[in-house]
C-alpha cells in the first residue's frame, strides 16, 4: 500500500469510528449492531468489516483515540511550575473534550464491556492521565507542608480525593454546560484550576474554618435561583471510576 493509500485508509477509518461513536452513544453500545452501524454510517456492512473486524475493535479504537489525544495534549505542556501546569492542563483537557461528547460518554459507559485485554490497555492510558495531574498536585501539597497538619500532608487518600475532585469537575462539564448561556470552557477550566490550587492553600492551614467573629451568610445574602432556572439540568448516576487510580498496578 502506498503512503497516500495508507493515509486515505486511515482517514476513512477515523471518519467511520467518529460516526460509530455517535451511533453507540445514541443507541447504547450493548444494543448497537454492526448492521445498524453500517446504515448509520451510510456504508455497506462489508465495507465496515474491511476497516474493523468487530464491534469491540471499533469501540476500543474510539476510546483509545480519545484518551491518546488527551495524553498527548498533557505531554506537550511545557511548564515546570506545578501550579502553571495545572492551569494549562485543565484548559487542554476541556479543549480535547470539545466536540468529543460521544467519545467521552463511551469511555465511562462502555469501556467495561470490552474484552479484558482491551480494558487493561485503555485503563493504563487513564492511569497515565490521572498520574500526570496527581504528581503535580502532590508537589503543591509538599510546597504547602510547612503550614499543614502533618497527618493530613502524609495522607495519600487526600491526594486521591483532590485529583478525583478535579476530574469530577472536568469530566461532567459536558452534561450541564449550555454553550452561549453558561461560562465558556476556557473560563471554566481556569475556575477548576483556581478552586484546586486555592483550595489546597486553604486546607493546608492548621485551621481552615471560618475566622472567629466572621458572621455566617444570612438567607438574605445568599443568592437564590429563579424558579425553574435549574429545571433543565440532567442528573445522572456516577459511573465506576476505579480505573482512575494513579497508584493502581496495571
Amino acid at each position: 500500500m502506498s503512503r497516500s493509500e495508507a493515509a486515505d485508509h486511515a482517514d476513512k477509518r477515523r471518519k467511520l469510528f467518529n460516526q460509530a461513536a455517535r451511533w453507540f452513544a445514541e443507541q447504547g453500545y450493548d444494543r448497537a449492531s454492526m448492521s445498524g452501524l453500517a446504515v448509520a454510517c451510510g456504508v455497506s456492512k462489508g465495507l465496515l468489516y474491511h476497516y474493523f473486524s468487530s464491534k469491540n475493535e471499533i469501540l476500543a479504537a474510539i476510546i483509545d483515540a480519545h484518551l491518546s489525544e488527551l495524553l498527548d495534549a498533557l505531554s506537550a505542556i511545557d511548564e515546570d511550575d506545578p501550579e502553571s501546569w495545572i492551569y494549562a492542563a485543565t484548559s487542554a483537557t476541556l479543549r480535547v473534550y470539545d466536540g468529543a461528547d460521544d467519545q467521552h460518554q463511551l469511555q465511562f459507559q462502555a469501556l467495561g464491556l470490552l474484552p479484558e485485554d482491551d480494558q487493561q490497555k485503555l485503563r493504563e492510558l487513564q492511569r497515565r492521565i490521572v498520574a500526570a495531574f496527581s504528581e503535580r498536585i502532590a508537589v503543591l501539597q509538599r510546597q504547602n507542608a510547612s503550614h499543614a497538619d502533618e497527618a493530613m500532608t502524609q495522607d495519600e487518600s487526600e491526594l486521591r480525593a483532590l485529583t478525583m475532585s478535579l476530574f469530577g469537575m472536568l469530566n461532567w462539564f459536558y452534561l450541564w454546560h449550555r454553550p452561549g448561556r453558561d461560562m465558556d470552557r476556557d473560563d471554566y477550566a481556569k475556575l477548576c484550576a483556581r478552586l484546586l490550587v486555592h483550595g489546597l492553600n486553604a486546607t493546608s492551614q492548621p485551621d481552615a474554618r471560618r475566622p472567629d467573629g466572621e458572621a455566617e451568610a444570612t438567607a438574605s445574602q445568599t443568592p437564590k435561583f429563579q424558579q425553574g432556572q435549574m429545571s433543565d439540568i440532567v442528573w445522572v448516576p456516577v459511573y465506576d471510576l476505579s480505573a482512575f487510580d494513579p497508584k493502581k498496578d496495571s
